[in-house]
C-alpha cells in the first residue's frame, strides 16, 4: 500500500482530531504512517491494526467510536 492511501484513509475515515477537511493539516497524523505501513506490509489483521489505531488514540487521550478504528482498519489490511 502505498504512504498516500495511508494518508488518506487516516484523514478520511479514522481522524481522532478532525482535521481531515483542512489541507494545511494533511500531514497530522504522518508520524504513525511508518508504523502502520509496517503492519500493513506485514500482513496483520484489520483487527491487530485497529488496536494500534486504538493505542494512538489512548496516547492522545480521546475516544473515538470503534466503527471509525475498524472501518480505517479494514481498508488498511485491505
Amino acid at each position: 500500500m502505498e504512504i498516500e492511501n495511508v494518508r488518506n484513509i487516516l484523514l478520511q475515515e479514522w481522524d481522532p482530531l478532525d482535521v481531515g477537511d483542512n489541507a494545511n493539516l494533511a500531514d497530522e497524523y504522518d508520524a504513525y504512517l511508518p508504523t502502520i505501513l509496517n503492519l500493513v506490509n506485514a500482513g496483520h489483521t484489520s483487527r491487530e491494526i485497529a488496536e494500534y489505531l486504538k493505542g494512538v488514540e489512548e496516547n492522545m487521550g480521546i475516544t473515538l467510536p470503534a466503527e471509525r478504528r475498524t472501518k480505517a482498519a479494514f481498508l488498511l489490511a485491505g
